[in-house]
């Protein structure tokens, strides 16, 4: 479980969020550009440090501004798959799932069997000897989840995990992506700007306006929710959709 209650300054505003997930529960945190959502992912993962506050996974404190408790990013047992990815490019695909274990200081053969198992796992193994620039954009998402869940991390993080692809593999992607959480059976924090991708991937789903978070609830919760802000933004992604085909 993940709880965090912290505050920041940013360039415009405060960022003061109280979050709270569950085990095996996916949050999806949906706002306009600069709300502060991928603040969060990286408060979580420790790329950022808050001004104030708490932060605790499965029991233990990452961040605790009274004690002064900042736990280093590497020992946090944190899964995070950026917006690009982040894949390296003169890595074979096995290579960059492995990066993150022998990181961690796991010996190289443990490293590639375990590798090779969660590509396996994900569909993808016969790419294991080919280098990401060489496949689709469906398939680098799955190297960088694979990369990411195979270090048996206490929380996924994805920011924005649907963004670099076309209409068509999105509508795939989702179903798969949800499911690959589901499995993994742990917390997951999504940071989206997408109605769609919220309302299909999300448990919970979160609305943030400029660092604070003005609705939490399941996505029908949210939809029939009677917030002014809530009802503003999510008008505005149903109209900036009209014409889409996606599915």
């Amino acid at each position: 479980m993940l709880n965090l209650t912290v505050t920041k300054q940013l360039r415009d505003y405060v960022l003061d969020v109280r979050v709270a997930v569950n085990h095996g529960e996916t949050l999806v945190v949906i706002g306009e550009n600069g709300a502060g959502k991928s603040t969060i992912l990286n408060l979580v993962a420790g790329l950022l440090h808050p001004d104030t506050g708490t932060i605790t996974l499965a029991g233990r404190s990452l961040f605790d501004g009274n004690t002064q408790v900042i736990l280093p990013p590497e020992e946090r047992k944190v899964g995070y798959v950026l917006q690009n990815y982040a894949l390296f490019p003169h890595m074979s695909v096995a290579d960059n799932v492995a990066f993150g274990l022998l990181s961690r200081g796991v010996l190289k053969q443990e490293a590639q069997e375990r590798s090779l198992g969660m590509l396996e796992r994900m569909g993808i193994a016969a790419f294991a000897d080919v280098r990401p620039n060489a496949l689709s954009g469906g398939q680098r998402q799955r190297v960088a989840l694979a990369r990411a869940l195979v270090t048996d991390p206490d929380i996924l993080l994805l920011d924005e995990p649907l963004a670099a692809l076309d209409v068509r593999t999105k509508t795939a992607m989702r179903r798969e992506l949800r499911a690959c959480i589901k499995e993994a059976g742990i917390p997951a924090v999504i940071v989206t700007h997408a109605l769609k991708d919220a309302l299909e991937l999300g448990d919970r789903i979160a609305v943030i306006e400029e660092g604070r978070i003005v609705a939490d609830g399941t996505p029908d919760e949210i939809l029939a929710g009677g917030n002014g802000f809530v009802s503003h933004f999510f008008c505005g992604c149903v109209h900036s959709r009209k014409g889409e085909t996606d599915g």
